[in-house]
């Protein structure tokens, strides 16, 4: 794999990852934008904000992860193939809406019966949330080599996530089956939390893997240690360093003092240093009393002959 095709693939695991987190809490922020004309029940699941206001969102946010699933390579024949899986499978979720009062005969782009397109939903929905997890229980954890620490507190991470999503999707199951679900509040949005959990920990995981959270990385310490090397020293340690820098050297006999004396004054090397200047207000000024004084002295002259 060359360096471009693994920062590529880098890349969309990052844009998969917030895409799944983004989900839900985008689609419940677009909803609120419809309570009035919104069914009542359009915030108990993902599935069933089809309905409401919020179905663009929903919609564009769940075909863009197709697509980037279906675009995905990873690593080797197996990351391809659960790649293709779960691009279909989520698509499903769109193409086959799940059954809602408010479309009770048909519903979808195909204009299936209700029923039978909730049957497809529940089934490309499962699909997609098991292969997801077997996809970070089963792949990401494999490693060629010894496993560093940070690898195998990666590998922690993807477990746990991938647990989570297994639990979330059997009590989403099982809470959702109608003689559990009557002794449950009935307003009680569990399909939404239970999404909410797996698709938080799918794309948490992907982050992880797509080393955006760089606490997680390999060469985390590295870093760290390299910053800390390269970390400018302060302006008080400037301040010293440039006094120590500009300290004169002191004279010695081998080294005299090279600090340069001033020129003495000679008839061919005149001194340099400029006399200050006189106002030329002031120079016209004793100009005209020398003159009165020239004028009076001629005066006083001519009476005395």
């Amino acid at each position: 794999m060359t360096s471009i095709e693994k920062s590529t693939m880098i890349h969309q695991r990052r844009i998969l990852g917030s895409l799944c987190i983004a989900l839900v809490p985008s689609v419940l922020l677009f909803g609120l934008f419809g309570l009035k004309t919104n069914p009542t029940d359009w915030y108990h699941s993902v599935s069933s904000s089809f309905y409401s206001n919020a179905n663009i969102c929903m919609i564009g946010l769940i075909f863009a992860t197709s697509i980037f699933f279906f675009s995905y390579r990873g690593y080797d024949w197996k990351d391809r193939l659960f790649s293709i899986v779960q691009a279909i499978t989520v698509l499903g979720v769109i193409v086959f809406p799940n059954y809602n009062y408010t479309k009770p005969y048909t519903t979808g782009i195909f204009c299936l019966p209700s029923r039978l397109s909730h049957t497809f939903h529940c089934i490309t929905a499962g699909t997609f949330f098991i292969t997801i997890a077997l996809n970070l229980l089963l792949l990401f954890t494999q490693t060629g080599k010894e496993p560093t620490e940070k690898k195998k507190l990666r590998n922690k991470i993807y477990k746990v996530c991938g647990i989570l999503i297994l639990a979330a999707a059997f009590a989403m199951f099982i809470l959702s089956n109608g003689f559990v679900k009557q002794y449950l509040p009935k307003n009680l949005p569990v399909g939404m939390i239970c999404e909410f959990i797996m698709f938080t920990s799918f794309g948490f995981a992907y982050l992880v893997k797509s080393e955006a959270i760089k606490r997680f990385n390999d060469d985390y310490e590295n870093e760290k240690v390299v910053t800390e090397i390269e970390k400018p020293v302060s302006e008080s340690e400037n301040i010293d360093k440039i006094e120590i820098d500009e300290k004169p050297e002191e004279p010695t006999p081998e080294n005299p003092s090279k600090e340069e004396k001033p020129e003495e004054p000679t008839p061919e090397n005149p001194s340099k240093e400029e006399k200050p200047e006189v106002s030329e207000s002031v120079i016209g000024f004793f100009q005209k009393i020398g003159i009165i004084i020239d004028t009076s002295l001629e005066i006083f002259k001519k009476k005395k002959k």
